[in-house]
């Protein structure tokens, strides 16, 4: 559709949150090249033109040189032309000159070959520009052999239309903030390309990844590949950068001029024979005029305000982002953001860029104020106001235990819902609320669900994280960051929030981000404060302290991260085992006798966390045999109960310690297993082996019974990849002298 006057962006939803372009490019291609019309700008169009300074860079010839023009005639008072050669850039400036006499027109040296007449450029931005209004970064090439750059050893086409274009935005952001006329915040966009969406990308997974384009060898040579790859690189870049920076203080976007005719921006006039002719024959039939393609310039600058920041922009509109950034967009982008930052910190990039990851709780506001104590209050009251409404107690509020009994299941309760994702509990039963309110109304935890749920399936099926999930991933983040820096939202730290910053940490957990769970995690320990600490989320949703420890225990034991709750102040007292659960149950024949003689040797405080581990057992074998069910909340509970105690003790001796990391494993199977997924806690799984170990070495050990139990734990539920040979043998030595026969 073309441009019009006061047009209305074409979309609200920025480009990441969009679904990706199909793998099939020709249909996208076809509407952009051929049905849609990109009428010229006029001065009732855009008259934010009209006595505004700006930079355009590589603006001597093509698409540059057209868009000055076309902005000289709207009315722009100064000009700025980077150029490389200086003699041919003030020849392109006289002919400017002819369009609007009075208008200021500087031709400055700008190579973006080289890092020093970049910085050089752009000190002289600072020194001697009073007011800047926008910056069309249209400087690039597209080579047609293979070229290294001699001050910088990196392949020519990465070098331009990547690291240099990254470099000068990089140096003008600061500049630009400190320009602004007043007139709204300043523009900066940079010429990409859909070709970014069409590239292979072969050398994807190389480490270091800028390097592999250098080396032929690593990356073959394929003009056509490596134009599309810079420009995904860039824009992999820029929506990083884009993350870091307000659009109050800045709009940076990207444009696609489309093909265009002119330009010789395909390479095509330096080949030969039929190949060039047959190029150029494309060029002719299917590329844009080239004013039609300067005219995107302008409309990326002002034809869409602070809703295309870290937007690409296509036909006047705003577009999805190149496919990559959907399958693979999390490496990627970090990739190359970390690579990008290190080439250029000779300029103190990390200085003028905060090294900071897009997650909802590094830039929230939650703070402990008036008002969002008075938030907190107006949400879970005071404690003093609902302490008589307190009926259950439990281990997790630091309370007077309660006695919990089986449930006999009811034949009435409707069908139930969760059973892959009910994340630690059984089943619930599905409630009449569960049909409407969360799902229809709260759109973060809806795709935060979504996410959970298709990052699941890529998982099982042994597939690269796919397109949906991501898309679903950005939606919840985009909607969570919104929130929460809205702290006088009440939704900001409701119980939705919360659940979604458990399913964000709990898949972080799965496919093994440690950063990032680390990061939600922190922020949902910072929401929980905000209500009153875990005592007070009971109110209203009994089981939602277990879920957040869910998180908080997760990441202790596949990553080693210090527990956020329950780091002090435990109470060490039987806790299950104490509450006579089986009372008036037939109890299964006693199996802990042999091991009492033991379990007298320990530290009190541990044995009585494995008598408690062993109800728990009980009570599940009671449940399976009589077709019982557990209540809910013994299940969360003993999981928290037992597994924070185990990791607050640091047992000395070999046996005691074995033994506490053999409970945490056993436990951890119980709670912690994703259904038709073997799930490995990393850094438990290591730490158990090296305490088998130790213990082996140890002149003083258990009883066999003992290490029966802990080495049939260690082959169930450690071993992923075969067995330990040494562990093995010691296991059917325990076997042997407990004459035992397999």
């Amino acid at each position: 559709m073309p441009c019009q006057k006061n047009q209305k962006p074409s979309s609200t939803v920025p480009s990441r949150e969009m679904s990706p372009f199909p793998d099939f490019w020709l249909p996208v291609f076809w509407k952009n090249q051929f049905r849609t019309t990109i009428e010229l700008p006029t001065r009732e169009k855009y008259p934010q033109v009209q006595g505004s300074t700006a930079i355009i860079t590589g603006s001597n010839t093509g698409l540059g040189f057209e868009a000055s023009k076309q902005l000289l005639s709207l009315g722009l008072s100064h000009l700025v032309m980077g150029v490389r050669s200086l003699k041919k850039g003030k020849v392109a400036a006289e002919k400017l000159r002819t369009i609007a006499p009075s208008t200021r027109i500087d031709v400055w040296q700008l190579d973006m070959q080289s890092y020093d007449s970049i910085q050089a450029f752009a000190k002289r931005c600072d020194t001697e520009l009073s007011r800047i209004d926008f910056v069309i970064l249209n400087a690039g090439l597209s080579p047609s052999k293979f070229e290294l750059v001699p001050g910088t050893g990196h392949e020519v086409g990465i070098q331009v239309n990547h690291l240099s274009t990254a470099l000068l935005t990089i140096l003008l952001i600061p500049i630009l903030k400190t320009k602004t006329s007043g007139y709204g915040p300043p523009r900066l966009t940079a010429v990409n390309s859909l070709t970014a969406h069409l590239c292979k990308f072969p050398n994807k997974d190389e480490r270091p990844l800028l390097a592999s384009f250098d080396d032929p060898k690593i990356t073959p040579w394929d003009s056509q590949e490596r134009y599309g790859v810079s420009k995904l690189l860039n824009q992999l870049f820029l929506v990083r950068l884009c993350e870091k920076f307000n659009p109050d203080d800045v709009i940076i976007n990207m444009v696609d001029p489309g093909l265009t005719k002119g330009t010789h921006l395909g390479g095509h006039h330096e080949l030969g024979g039929v190949a060039g002719a047959l190029a150029g024959a494309f060029f002719a039939i299917c590329g844009r005029p080239v004013d039609r393609g300067a005219a995107s310039y302008t409309n990326a600058v002002y034809g869409h305000g602070k809703e295309s920041h870290g937007c690409f922009l296509m036909s006047c509109e705003i577009a999805p982002l190149a496919g990559w950034f959907y399958t693979h967009g999390d490496v990627l982008v970090d990739q190359v953001w970390n690579e990008t930052v290190e080439e250029l910190d000779f300029v103190g990039i990390k200085d003028i860029v905060s090294d900071q990851s897009f997650t909802f709780i590094t830039q929230t506001p939650l703070k402990k104020s008036k008002e969002s104590q008075r938030l907190v209050r107006s949400r879970a009251r005071s404690s003093s106001a609902r302490k008589d409404q307190i009926q259950v107690k439990s281990w997790m509020l630091n309370q007077k235990e309660t006695r919990m009994t089986l449930q006999v299941p009811d034949g009435t309760i409707p069908g139930r819902v969760g059973t892959n994702f009910s994340l630690l509990d059984f089943p619930e039963p599905l409630q009449a609320y569960m049909e409407n309110d969360i799902f229809r109304f709260d759109q973060v935890y809806f795709h935060s669900i979504m996410f959970s749920v298709e990052a699941y399936f890529d998982i099982l099926l042994g597939r690269d994280y796919g397109s949906l999930a991501h898309f679903h991933f950005l939606k919840t983040l985009r909607l969570l960051q919104a929130r929460i820096n809205n702290p006088t939202d009440p939704k900001s730290i409701s119980d939705a929030t919360i659940m979604v910053v458990v399913i964000l940490g709990l898949a972080a957990e799965m496919i093994g981000d440690r950063t990032a769970a680390e990061n939600h995690a922190a922020g949902m320990a910072r929401i929980v404060d905000l209500r009153g600490g875990l005592e007070m989320l009971r109110f209203d949703n009994p089981r939602l302290p277990a879920k957040v420890c869910r998180v908080d225990l997760g990441l202790a034991l596949r990553f080693g991260c210090k527990p956020v709750f329950f780091d002090k102040d435990i109470s060490w007292n039987p806790y299950l085992s104490s509450q006579g659960l089986l009372r008036r149950k037939k109890k299964p024949a006693n199996t802990s006798h042999d091991m009492e003689p033991f379990l007298k040797t320990l530290d009190p405080r541990l044995s009585n966390v494995y008598r408690d581990l062993e109800e728990f057992a009980k009570l599940s074998n009671i449940a399976g045999q009589t077709g019982r069910k557990l209540q809910p909340n013994i299940f969360s509970e003993a999981m928290v109960s037992i597994l924070y105690r185990l990791l607050a003790l640091s047992p000395e001796s070999a046996s005691e310690n074995a033994f506490r990391l053999g409970m945490m494993t056993f436990a951890a199977s119980i709670f912690f297993r994703w259904r038709d997924m073997k799930q490995r806690q990393a850094y438990l799984d290591d730490e158990f082996k090296d305490s088998l170990v130790k213990l082996s070495k140890s002149s003083v050990q258990p009883p066999n019974i003992v290490l029966l139990w802990l080495l049939m734990i260690w082959r169930t539920n450690s071993v992923q990849d075969g067995c330990d040979e040494a562990i093995e043998g010691w296991f059917l030595e325990v076997m042997d002298g407990l004459g035992i026969v397999c």
